[in-house]
């Protein structure tokens, strides 16, 4: 399998106020570098196996300058300038509450992370590819913070499933798949007293209805975590009386067809011409 090269560098610079950059400052930047180039890579080809490799082509010590040339492979459809590009375009678009339609919860996520990775060492990024640049300073950290600040919700219903928990210190956590599609886990948060019931269903893959005071991104329509206020209720469904009910509603009015009582309500809405 081939890979994709950029066309123009990706060049990162970081001013520490020492003036020398440390190894473990490297290693953040790198770390997270890596991951939102990959969160965009995925959020681009709609594939979550997308995966970028970055070379390091340059360097310079003191403020640390970084050059790199990543690369994707030419099974996915996009390329890395096109992921370079988006990648500052979406953070000085979000610094200015100007989303994506297409931006999921996970990449806006990676997108604070690597804003606030050296938050408190008040350290200054700089991130550049061909005429694109962003400069993230405290002022644009402060700016990208209010853009992103979540909005709380009280009594939020969501329906899902449980894939995942982690009860290794309280408060515990499970990770909730929403049948909402194309959409991202939520990760909900409960007390002591609803392990029991919470492990049951995730060892039943019980589908469930959980209720709490949600948090919403500034994107998406489920929030993106939530404060369990009671345990989640399992949701049973009777076959035989979902068949009654579909037997018992006229559905589709008597002496048409289901296709043509589709098509005729298609043509109503403007979707398909005389």
């Amino acid at each position: 399998m081939s890979q994709i090269r950029v066309r123009e560098v990706l060049q990162i610079h970081i001013d520490p106020p020492s003036g020398n950059a440390k190894l473990s400052e490297l290693k953040v930047l790198a770390d997270q570098v890596q991951r939102t180039l990959d969160a965009v890579a995925r959020n681009l080809a709609k594939d979550p196996k997308a995966k970028v490799d970055a070379d390091i082509s340059g360097a310079t010590i003191g403020s640390l300058h970084l050059v790199l040339q990543p690369a994707l492979a030419d099974s996915f459809a996009v390329n890395p300038d096109q992921i370079c590009r988006t990648l500052i375009e979406d953070i000085n678009n979000v610094e200015h509450q100007r989303y994506r339609p297409d931006m999921t919860l996970a990449l806006l996520q990676q997108y604070k992370a690597l804003v606030n990775m050296f938050r408190n060492s008040h350290i200054q990024v700089q991130l550049s590819h061909g005429i694109d640049d962003v400069t993230i300073d405290d002022d644009f950290r402060s700016m990208f913070r209010a853009s992103t600040k979540e909005r709380i919700a009280n009594k939020v219903d969501i329906i899902g499933r449980i894939e995942a928990l982690n009860i290794h210190s309280t408060p515990y956590e499970m990770k909730l798949f929403p049948t909402t599609p194309d959409t991202d886990y939520i990760l909900c948060r409960f007390e002591d007293e609803m392990l029991e019931k919470i492990t049951d269903l995730f060892k039943h893959k019980s589908m469930v209805r959980v209720t709490g005071t949600g948090y919403y991104a500034p994107i998406g329509i489920n929030p993106s975590r939530l404060v369990l206020t009671s345990a989640p209720v399992p949701l049973v469904f009777d076959l035989d009386q979902l068949r009654l009910y579909a037997r018992n509603v006229n559905l589709v009015p008597a002496g048409m067809s289901a296709s043509d009582f589709l098509a005729a309500n298609r043509k109503a809405a403007g979707l398909e011409e005389d």
